[in-house]
């Protein structure tokens, strides 16, 4: 059996990646990689309550099927989740390849998947607690279903469904809407619909399933707070909200942030495998370019100081085009060496030595280091107040979900002025107090855990 028909390359892709994710996985709860918000989502998981908007539900889903692994600590566990599948999306990367042009060597389509997986956006936030594996695996996915020819209420269904990932899988919008086009004059009323289900299922039913106990982020049992929760209110403002005077440094930063995932000979690859796309496929080329630039300006308008990190999206639509690179250098190889395409295996060897020693969070416990001796050196019945992300959710997983000091209380100085938190504090704390008249009237010590260094 030729080798291209059956799945060889997609399993090699898939161990290759997981064995190299598996040896550069923090050993716990990390805050490298932009992962501040991994305590928030193990400790939302853990306790059966709903992280920060829109609550990914299907994120929620998947993790607690791995806290069920008998192995490792909770955060270690949803660092093997990311893992498991961004490595899955390389496989898929290679699989949509193999699909797109079926006389594509073997070894190309494994290359553009170890190439896709080892970009280092994708590597970092395939070792953390983060939403971002699981919704790139969507997206490989999205792209699998398109290049098979599948139904377009189907294509629909996983992308509105994925967008209980991560939301901005809508970006995609550009490439459903040229296949739906393409496919017949109702395509667009099936994908709609199909979205619409998948949307309305993930935020409806299964959301609400997800909140077994108080959330601080909100209150769903009523229309108004589940639709505020579920369409991420407080994060709209960010959308589109980056100042004029910031975006052209912006425009550098993820300019340079996009040539360093490939190293530099990879990303005139891209461009070569673009210009390929083209000539072949000129329809699809204008597709995907349309849908990685929609990424592109998202990530450029997002007004956060970690927006780069959406251009992890666009990666899977980047990976066709490297293959299409690569198929071209490799054609030209082989005419001249026998073993000249294996040569384009290079460039992922290439990436993981640029890459390892920026990217290898193995030793690192500076998250957990840090909580673990806030707790270990509280007063007894201290009230610790938090003022920033990292240092609230990693409070909260090391004192909620690991039980490190009980008779403590990990208090968040912005998150108390929203009534939905006071709520969830009320048997533990007054909500109608201030926090400096709780400390008074509780007679517990209040302690500013940004004193602690």
């Amino acid at each position: 059996m030729a080798i291209k028909r059956t799945k060889i390359p997609e399993a090699i892709c898939i161990v290759v990646l997981l064995a190299v994710y598996l040896t550069t996985m923090p050993p716990s709860l990390t805050w490298a990689h932009d992962g501040s918000d991994g305590g928030d989502l193990v400790t939302a998981v853990a306790r059966g309550s709903l992280p920060h908007p829109p609550g990914y539900p299907i994120y929620l889903i998947v993790a607690k099927l791995f806290l069920k692994i008998p192995w490792g600590d909770p955060a270690w566990r949803l660092n093997l989740l990311s893992a498991s599948m961004m490595a899955i999306a390389g496989g898929l990367v290679v699989a949509a390849v193999r699909r797109l042009r079926e006389s594509i060597q073997p070894t190309v389509a494994i290359c553009a998947g170890l190439c896709f997986g080892l970009a280092p956006l994708v590597w970092s936030q395939a070792l953390i607690v983060e939403v971002y594996a699981l919704a790139v695996a969507f997206i490989a996915t999205i792209l699998f279903l398109i290049f098979i020819d599948a139904p377009m209420w189907l294509i629909g269904i996983v992308w509105g469904i994925g967008m209980g990932a991560h939301p901005s899988i809508v970006l995609l919008a550009p490439l459903i809407v040229w296949r739906a086009w393409r496919n017949r004059a109702y395509g667009l009323i099936e994908v709609a619909l199909g979205a619409f289900i998948g949307w309305d299922l993930v935020f409806g039913p299964l959301l609400l399933l997800q909140a077994n106990s108080a959330s601080p982020w909100g209150d769903v049992s009523t229309v108004d707070g589940w639709w505020s929760y579920a369409t991420a209110q407080i994060y709209r403002g960010y959308v589109f909200g980056a100042p004029f005077d910031t975006l052209l440094p912006k425009s550098m930063m993820l300019l340079r942030a996009m040539l360093e995932q490939l190293t530099p000979v990879g990303a005139v690859i891209v461009i070569v495998g673009w210009i390929a796309l083209w000539r072949e496929r000129r329809a699809l080329s204008i597709a995907t370019l349309a849908t990685v630039g929609v990424i592109v300006a998202f990530a450029l308008f997002y007004n956060t100081v970690d927006s780069q990190v959406y251009m992890i999206l666009a990666m899977p639509m980047v990976g066709l085009a490297l293959a299409f690179g690569l198929s071209q250098i490799a054609t030209w190889l082989s005419g001249r060496w026998q073993w000249g395409s294996v040569l384009i295996l290079l460039l992922p060897l290439l990436q993981v030595v640029f890459f390892w020693n920026g990217i290898d969070l193995h030793g690192d416990r500076t998250a957990m280091n840090w909580a673990e001796r806030v707790l270990r050196d509280a007063p007894p019945r201290a009230i610790l107040v938090t003022a920033e992300d990292k240092y609230t959710f990693a409070l909260w997983y090391v004192h909620d979900v690991l039980a490190l000091r009980p008779d403590v209380i990990v208090v968040d100085r912005d998150l108390w002025e929203w009534k939905s938190y006071r709520d969830m504090m009320k048997d533990l704390l007054k909500p109608e107090l201030s926090l400096d008249n709780l400390a008074r009237d509780l007679q517990r010590p209040l302690i500013d855990v940004g004193a602690f260094p």
